[in-house]
């Protein structure tokens, strides 16, 4: 029987990579797929997620230590003979420089296994943290040879298959490889943490330039001008970053809101405010990105004003009942239909 050899995200409690490490050995073995798990090791130990800068996803040299003691442990894993022909290498985090490793090995030793990427964040997206930094110029050319020597590309959203065919269409071909799966969570975890509704707005991001807390700030500001109801009684605007570090104390706020309040310039599916919106806070969500393929038009805004009206609205509301267009806890089975597809 052909394997399939997961490559995870270093798993920190604070991030989702932790559930995932937990849930997509468990989801593919339900799937009937034999799955074998490829770890590294953290510079901060297992499950610390202390050494992240303000914002950011990852421990940007901590995350490339964690991949590179992967690799070695992978390329022992395939000189043993543990990685055959007809097997599936997948990566969950497909912006990874082992892929090329995998790759190189995988042509010059004639091992003929698969590589499937799980793609989330690149130089795709104009408003990045990639981009921001100025990786493009030199790391578009990395992406396009990892994406050549994918056997399969997983994305969350039909958004995220157009960012990515828009920006590296015309260098690699990307016909019958990329699949729109959506982005697995399973959401069934997160009841325990379902509390009374209270009069909070919620902004369940973190505090990163690309998803604009300024103007969740603005919004706020836009809210108390017009309505005195906002000061009498108080309403809360929270930020979840500010002092919610923990996540149980994270998705407890998340519970007690009435409002998920996104302003996001970059968001390629949206974990925080979907989990929001399933524990029943209303989401307002601006009216482009993947939110335009997943939330209601009743959700959506593309004015402060419209934003200030919705809020309104969900304070004063029952919640909008949780109904994503791409449910999340349906995303296993066209993952692993796509990775079967794959091995020999």
């Amino acid at each position: 029987m052909s394997i399939v050899h997961l490559l995870p995200i270093e798993p920190i409690e604070e991030r989702y990579s932790a559930d995932w490490r937990r849930w997509w050995p468990r989801a593919l073995q339900a799937e009937g797929l034999d799955v074998q798990v490829i770890e590294g090791t953290s510079m901060h130990g297992a499950g610390r997620g202390d050494a992240i800068r303000h914002g950011q996803f990852l421990d940007a040299i901590d995350t490339h230590y964690y991949k590179a003691t992967q690799l070695a442990v992978a390329m022992r894993t395939l000189s043993r003979g543990q990685i055959r022909a007809g097997d599936a290498v997948v990566f969950l985090d497909g912006w990874n420089a082992a892929v090329e490793a995998f790759a190189y090995a995988r042509q010059v030793a004639k091992i003929d296994f698969a590589i499937v990427l799980a793609l989330h964040a690149g130089c795709w997206d104009p408003h990045d943290h990639l981009t921001q930094c100025a990786l493009a110029p030199w790391a578009r050319h990395a992406e396009r040879a990892w994406l050549t020597a994918a056997d399969r590309v997983l994305v969350a959203t039909e958004f995220h298959r157009q960012l990515i065919e828009a920006y590296h269409g015309e260098a690699v071909d990307l016909r019958d490889r990329i699949c729109v799966t959506g982005f697995p969570l399973e959401l069934d975890e997160l009841d325990q943490y379902r509390g009374e509704r209270q009069p909070i707005v919620v902004f369940p991001h973190r505090l990163a330039p690309e998803k604009r807390p300024e103007l969740f700030q603005d919004i706020q500001a836009a809210y108390c001008d017009r309505y005195r109801e906002a000061l009498t009684p108080a309403i809360k605007w929270v930020r979840t970053q500010d002092g919610y570090t923990d996540k149980a104390a994270f998705y407890r706020l998340l519970g007690s809101a009435s409002v998920a309040l996104s302003t996001a310039w970059q968001e390629t599916w949206g974990i925080a405010q979907l989990e929001a919106w399933y524990l029943g806070a209303t989401p307002v969500v601006p009216d482009r990105l993947a939110y335009a393929e997943l939330y209601p038009s009743s959700a959506r805004y593309n004015t402060v004003d419209e934003a200030v009206q919705l809020v309104h609205d969900g304070l004063h509301a029952p919640p909008l009942p949780f109904a994503p267009a791409r449910d999340p806890r349906r995303a296993w089975r066209p993952i692993a239909e796509s990775i079967r597809g794959v091995l020999r």
